[in-house]
């Protein structure tokens, strides 16, 4: 029984493995969902936990990426597979699995992206290597990862609209680094450096980081509130600070949902908790990032009176516009937003007693299907 609970948990944590002074006017209302998105049910879910087998259905989604023509890249835990499918949910194909025996994926893959020309870009860990897909998924050949980086995780990886490849990786020598990566050459320019939180071993708190239309890059810190905005070569145009409480981590933060409502404790956690020191004794203040348009949307560790998370947005300026809030797992960029449509997956839980479980470590479980809400035009900004 103890083996299949740290399986779970570890299967669990595999897809949920990132000089302007301004706050929030203390008159500012809270909008929650209920105003934030058209209606309280997603227009389109694409997945589904049924019990039956074949495409759109999930033993677990691994990971998933949304590109700008609101195409949807799902990968499949259990089938070794990414599909794809269209801005109304239709499948389309598949990176890997059955169809493709001649490019299936070398075992787990732990990161992808997708550029510009929908070519697909996974990272597998077994070989250390990227597995580089033509767009039709026919193809692909393997690009080994720089050897000068061996001993970093590659933790996040995207491409800007101009195709641009950044890398967010971590190493415990060196902590977080978001690198401008050529797949070529293996050469890479350090944008930005963040030691200042250790990594757990069962859960990372990822700065996250987003493009703007002109590929500027936006990177969270990992302890405050704080933004850093990067031209596309690296050059620090601007930073963002907004004085916040502290969210003290507590034990009850250990406690993670498995299927079924079943509520487990972080195996072994006492070892990681004793090792937080100073400000790596809080949540970090802020979690994830997504730009669409001219909105900034931001998540932090505070909670609302229902235990969603709290999200920011801001204008390109940072102006603040407007509060709201959704489930959100912390230390990670798991919501996208394009032209209006949030992405998110199946991760919260209305059930009062677990949501006074679960910890803020382990508000997750293992998702099934990506769920996709409207955003309310009413709103400020756009």
């Amino acid at each position: 029984m103890k083996t299949k609970i740290l399986l779970t948990f570890i299967m669990a944590i595999i897809f949920f493995l990132p000089g302007f002074s301004g706050g929030q006017p203390k008159t500012a209302v809270n909008q929650h969902d209920s105003t934030f998105f058209k209606t309280q049910e997603p227009v389109l879910s694409i997945g589904s936990d049924s019990e039956k087998i074949g495409l759109g259905v999930y033993d677990s989604i691994w990971s998933y990426v949304v590109d700008d023509k609101r195409f949807v890249y799902i990968a499949d835990r259990a089938n070794l597979r990414v599909d794809k499918f269209d801005p109304k949910g239709n499948y389309l194909f598949s990176f890997g699995g059955p169809a493709h025996a001649a490019v299936r994926f070398p075992g787990w893959i732990e990161n992808n992206a997708v550029d510009a020309q929908g070519k697909l870009l996974a990272f597998s860990p077994v070989k250390r290597k990227f597995l580089f897909f033509s767009s039709d998924g026919g193809e692909f050949k393997e690009i080994a990862f720089f050897p000068g980086l061996n001993k970093s995780f590659i933790k996040k990886m995207k491409f800007d609209r101009s195709g641009n490849l950044f890398i967010l990786t971590y190493s415990k020598a060196l902590g977080y680094m978001l690198l401008r990566y050529n797949l070529e050459s293996g050469e890479y320019a350090v944008i930005h450096r963040d030691n200042k939180r250790p990594r757990l071993s069962f859960k990372d708190l990822l700065p996250g980081f987003a493009f703007d239309a002109e590929d500027n890059i936006y990177i969270l810190d990992s302890i405050d509130y704080r933004v850093f905005k990067y031209s596309n070569r690296g050059k620090l145009l601007r930073t963002f600070f907004k004085e916040t409480k502290k969210n003290r981590i507590r034990e009850k933060d250990f406690n993670f949902l498995m299927s079924r409502g079943r509520i487990r404790t972080v195996p072994n956690y006492k070892a990681d908790w004793k090792n937080l020191k100073g400000a790596s004794r809080f949540f970090p203040a802020v979690s994830g990032i997504a730009i669409d348009g001219s909105r900034i949307y931001v998540w932090t560790s505070d909670q609302d009176e229902e235990k969603k998370y709290l999200l920011d947005v801001y204008d390109l300026d940072f102006k603040y516009l407007f509060t709201t809030s959704y489930y959100n797992v912390l230390g990670n960029d798991l919501v996208f937003i394009k032209e209006g449509r949030f992405y998110i997956p199946n991760i919260g839980s209305e059930n009062s007693e677990l949501k006074d479980s679960i910890g803020r470590f382990g508000f997750f479980n293992i998702p099934h299907k990506i769920e996709i809400f409207e955003i309310s035009k009413s709103l400020p900004g756009k």
